[in-house]
């Protein structure tokens, strides 16, 4: 039985080599099996550190979410309403109100996200509701309207200084944005800061040289640019009235 068992072994060249690898392993086979343990373990760590981060992040795309929409601004307003404080003001200043204490808290989950997506939307969300808030003040309150402004792009600036920003499409984003802010404070400065007209034309120009979906807005806003600037000068040329 012995015999043809050998026989078997010789005609079957697998299984003569797995018995030799067998022979030459066995010595070190609990080694071997510990060191499959401690594969698979750092294996099965990677999976759960993988799968906890990408819980984590939803968590935080879901706070940012909770707080940056229209129905909880309009939950804000309606806050305020209630407020005894503030139940007296006018609709559109129970509105500027509500953005004020949004963008807040928008802020709020930035500094609770340090060196994510999050943040940068965050960042980028925030500015976007200064630069709004800022025109909304444009016409009727010129200091007011500066300092949203002022942060808009102090918000935009900061994700465009983020070191290593992968998105291309949240780095035109925020370029534009920062030349709209800058646009918008020059307007309404009335010659104390002339050089935000020039960093706003830098801002468009960048983003006409590189494709992305800002090119053709950035173009139309420089011709727009350039044709307000004409008018005022054929105005300065008209001659006085009597």
């Amino acid at each position: 039985m012995k015999s043809e068992r050998r026989r078997e072994l010789k005609s079957n060249p697998l299984a003569v080599w797995l018995a030799r690898a067998w022979q030459q392993v066995q010595p070190y086979w609990r080694v071997v099996a510990a060191g499959v343990v401690v594969v698979v373990v750092a294996w099965l760590g990677m999976l759960i550190w993988r799968a906890r981060q990408e819980s984590y992040q939803l968590q935080s795309w879901d706070q940012l979410a909770a707080v940056a929409n229209a129905r909880y601004l309009d939950q804000l307003v309606e806050q305020l309403r209630k407020n005894e404080a503030t139940r007296d003001l006018r609709p559109e200043e129970l509105r500027r109100e509500a953005m004020k204490q949004q963008i807040e808290q928008i802020l709020q989950v930035a500094q609770s996200h340090p060196s994510s997506s999050v943040q940068l939307a965050a960042w980028l969300m925030a500015a976007d509701m200064s630069y709004a808030l800022g025109i909304s003040y444009l016409f009727h309150d010129v200091r007011t309207a500066r300092e949203h402004f002022n942060r808009a792009i102090e918000g935009y600036q900061r994700v465009l200084h983020t070191p290593g920003l992968p998105d291309p499409y949240l780095l035109a984003r925020a370029r534009f944005g920062l030349a709209q802010a800058y646009e918008a404070r020059g307007r309404q400065a009335h010659g104390d800061e002339p050089h935000d007209w020039e960093l706003a034309h830098q801002q468009y120009e960048v983003l006409t040289r590189s494709p992305s979906p800002f090119h053709a807005m950035a173009q139309a806003r420089l011709d727009a640019m350039e044709r307000s600037l004409v008018h005022e000068w054929l105005w300065d040329k008209l001659p006085s009235s009597p």
